[in-house]
C-alpha cells in the first residue's frame, strides 16, 4: 500500500471511529510546513463548532503500517490522542486576537534561518549569530508537549504591538518558565534508560513495569545497575560532554541565549568549550580543543542526516564559546 492510499484507509478509519461517539463530525487530512520547510501529512478530527483540535503526524504511523500494525489499531490511537487532547487544551483560540489574553503565554526558540529563510519573511524574528529566535504562542497546559501556534507578522499588527515589545515578552516569559539545565551526558543517559524501562508509578513493591522482562529487580536494584554502566561510561569517557537545555527540555537550544549561562558554565569549567547544536531542544558543550573543528562539523552532519527528525535540525556546524571574549563565535 502507498502511503497516500494508506492515508485515505486511515483518514476514513478515524472518521468511522469518531461517529461512534459524535453525530457531526469529520476528518482533515492536511500537508503541513514545519520547521526547516519540512512538509508533513496530518489528521485533524473536528466536531461542530469546534475552532482548535491536535494536529496529528503521519509519518510514524505508515512505518509502523509497514511493520505490521493493523489501520484499525492506529485509527484508534488516533482518535485517542485527539480526545485526551481536546482536554488539555489551556488556550481559547477566541481570545488570539486580543494581546492582554495571550501575553503570558508568548514564548521564543532557537530555528535555523537558512532553511527557514522563506517563512522568516512573514513572521516577526531577530538573527542570532547564523540562527533566528522565532516566537509562539502555547497552548498546552502540560510542558512536556509541543502544542504551539506560530507568530506570524499579521498577529503582531493586529495586536497592535510592537517587535520589540514582543520580543521582551516572549523573553520575560520563557526565562520565568523555562529556566536552563546543564548535566553530563552520562547523567542525562542514565535518566532516559531509567525512564524507560522503570515507572514511579508501578506497584508498592517497587518492581519493574511488567511490560519489560528483567526477573524480580526492583526499581532501587536498576537505578544501581544503570549507575554502575554509566560509571564505566564516565571512566571510559574520552571527552567531557554536558548538554544544555531547559527544565521541560523542548526548545532548550534557546537557553544559548540567556544571559550568563555560557559565561558562568565557562567561569566554573575555566575553560572555553564547544556547542554542539544536536537539534533544537538541545546543545552539547564541550570543554578544550578535545576535536578538531573540521571533526566535530563532520560529527554533526552525519547525525543530524542520520539521526536527527529533520523538522528538529538546528545547524549543520560547531560554534564556540571564547572567555576572553564572552561570546560565542562561528
Amino acid at each position: 500500500m502507498t502511503y497516500e492510499q494508506f492515508i485515505e484507509q486511515v483518514k476514513w478509519e478515524v472518521e468511522d471511529i469518531a461517529r461512534e461517539s459524535f453525530d457531526d463530525v469529520r476528518t482533515v487530512v492536511r500537508t503541513v510546513t514545519k520547521n526547516n520547510n519540512v512538509r508533513r501529512k496530518t489528521i485533524s478530527i473536528f466536531k461542530e463548532g469546534q475552532l482548535a483540535t491536535p494536529t496529528i503526524y503521519l509519518r510514524d504511523y505508515y512505518l509502523d503500517y509497514k511493520k505490521g500494525r493493523s489501520i484499525e489499531n492506529i485509527g484508534r490511537e488516533i482518535f485517542m490522542i485527539y480526545s485526551e487532547g481536546t482536554k488539555r487544551f489551556t488556550f481559547d483560540v477566541n481570545q488570539f486576537s486580543d494581546f492582554s489574553k495571550v501575553k503570558d503565554k508568548i514564548y521564543y526558540k532557537l530555528v535555523n534561518y537558512e532553511m527557514n529563510r522563506q517563512a522568516l519573511k512573514t513572521m516577526p524574528h531577530f538573527k542570532f549569530l547564523d540562527m533566528a529566535i522565532v516566537f509562539f504562542v502555547s497552548i498546552m497546559g502540560n510542558e512536556k508537549e509541543q502544542g504551539t501556534i506560530a507568530i506570524q507578522n499579521a498577529y503582531v499588527e493586529k495586536w497592535g504591538i510592537s517587535k520589540e515589545e514582543l520580543r521582551r515578552t516572549a523573553i520575560n516569559n520563557t526565562w520565568k518558565e523555562y529556566p536552563p539545565e546543564i548535566k553530563k551526558m552520562e547523567d542525562i543517559i542514565s535518566e532516559i534508560v531509567l525512564g524507560q524501562v522503570t515507572s514511579e508509578d508501578d506497584d508498592e513493591d517497587g518492581l519493574i513495569s511488567e511490560e519489560i522482562s528483567y526477573g524480580e529487580f526492583s526499581i532501587d536494584n536498576v537505578r544501581q545497575m544503570i549507575k554502575e554502566e554509566v560509571d564505566k561510561m564516565r571512566a571510559q569517557a574520552e571527552m567531557d560532554m554536558y548538554v544544555l537545555t531547559n527544565t521541560s527540555r523542548n526548545f532548550g537550544a534557546a537557553c544559548i541565549t540567556y544571559p550568563g549561562v555560557l559565561k558562568e558554565f565557562a567561569r566554573e569549567h575555566n575553560s572555553d568549550f564547544y556547542i554542539i547544536p544536536s537539534s533544537v531542544h538541545e546543545v552539547i558543550l564541550i570543554l578544550g580543543e578535545q576535536m578538531s573543528v573540521e571533526e566535530m562539523n563532520l560529527m554533526v552532519e552525519e547525525v543530524n542526516e542520520r539521526e536527527v527528525d529533520s523538522i528538529d535540525v538546528l545547524s549543520n556546524h560547531v560554534y564556540q564559546y571564547k572567555r576572553e571574549l564572552e561570546e560565542i563565535i562561528y
